[in-house]
């Protein structure tokens, strides 16, 4: 052991990091070789926002442009944080605040936290655009851009789709209870919404619909007892029953593609014995990859131009099956089995 502590110990030529001199990006890049006037040169070539982003890693560059090519118009703005984002995983570009959102403070930007000033520009464009009229209260178009590219990350989304997507939540209203669920899932990089609005109504509505419901299905269509031809067709459909125990009616409409964005629809009806009738309104929404999909802007817009795509493949891509073995689960929890039993001793009164 002596002998092995007292040899002489051989020096890498490698310096250890102590020693070594300090170097900065710009030591290795051949822009260091160039003259002002060249890289001045190279930068006329070059959109605005591709100007800024070379400059954060090219300090001759940086130093060399007056400061009014860093002032960027808004769409240079954005194209400039989108470019900045590539190498940013944990953030996302919001294209309305103009600013990098960071992934884990998505619930920030949820319209059911409570709006403290200042406001966001994304949570005011939520609110003025009405997107809760074609989703539920709680979507949030930054978390849906989020979850989206988690995914492409191959990063787990389960948290982000839990805060797109929303629990079953009971209301009683005039007339008749509804149940409200949705539920959210990306697929092939678009992510898909299941909403699900279930209307209980007494033993003596004789009508398919709630007389004073109306659905918001998309900007292009709502469901309510005068949607004339739609209705009717439902109307033909519906099938009344004195039944003691639960059992299904005529098969409702079946699956319904809209024409001008990626929405499918299926309204099911079903005798609940003692508990009445009920009708089920299930859409499957295809919102895309980003806010810049034409998916997406077909959800939100009036557009009229039409969309092809076959019937069945939001909802098969959804369900992970063919879309003609979806079933609707009509069980009854507790709550609603309260709710109707106390409006049907009111029922006659209400529905004289």
């Amino acid at each position: 052991m002596g002998n092995y502590l007292s040899r002489p110990v051989l020096h890498s030529k490698i310096e250890s990091p102590k020693t070594r001199p300090n170097t900065t990006p710009l030591d290795w890049s051949p822009f260091r070789l160039l003259p002002n006037e060249i890289i001045l040169h190279i930068s006329s070539f070059l959109p605005r926002d591709e100007i800024a982003a070379l400059a954060l890693t090219c300090q001759p560059l940086r130093l060399a442009l007056p400061k009014s090519s860093f002032s960027l118009p808004w769409e240079n703005k954005v194209n400039f944080l989108h470019l900045l984002e590539r190498d940013l995983p944990g953030h996302v570009v919001c294209r309305y605040c103009r600013k990098l959102h960071a992934i884990k403070k998505a619930e920030l930007y949820l319209l059911t936290r409570a709006m403290r000033a200042p406001y966001s520009a994304c949570r005011w464009e939520q609110m003025w655009s009405n997107i809760e009229w074609y989703f539920h209260k709680g979507f949030s178009i930054v978390a849906f851009e989020m979850a989206v590219k988690q995914h492409r990350q191959g990063l787990d989304t389960s948290r982000l789709l839990g805060l797109l997507s929303s629990e079953a939540r009971t209301y009683q209203k005039d007339g008749y209870v509804e149940e409200h669920r949705a539920l959210a899932r990306v697929v092939d990089n678009c992510l898909i919404m299941r909403d699900q609005r279930t209307c209980f109504m007494p033993a003596s509505h004789q009508e398919p619909l709630p007389r004073k419901g109306r659905f918001i299905i998309c900007p292009h269509f709502t469901l309510s007892m005068y949607s004339m031809e739609t209705l009717n067709r439902l109307s033909d459909q519906f099938e009344g029953s004195d039944s003691p125990g639960p059992q299904a009616c005529r098969p409702g409409t079946g699956l319904i593609p809209c024409r001008y964005c990626h929405t499918e629809l299926q309204v099911d009806f079903r005798t609940l014995g003692e508990f009445g009738t009920g009708v089920s309104i299930t859409t499957w929404k295809d919102a895309g990859g980003s806010l810049l999909d034409d998916k997406w802007r077909g959800h939100i817009g009036s557009e009229v131009d039409m969309v092809p795509f076959d019937r069945g493949s939001i909802c098969s891509a959804f369900e992970n099956e063919d879309y003609r073995l979806f079933k609707l689960d009509w069980s009854l929890d507790s709550e609603v089995r309260k709710m109707l039993l106390k409006g049907k001793t009111s029922a006659k009164q209400m529905f004289r």
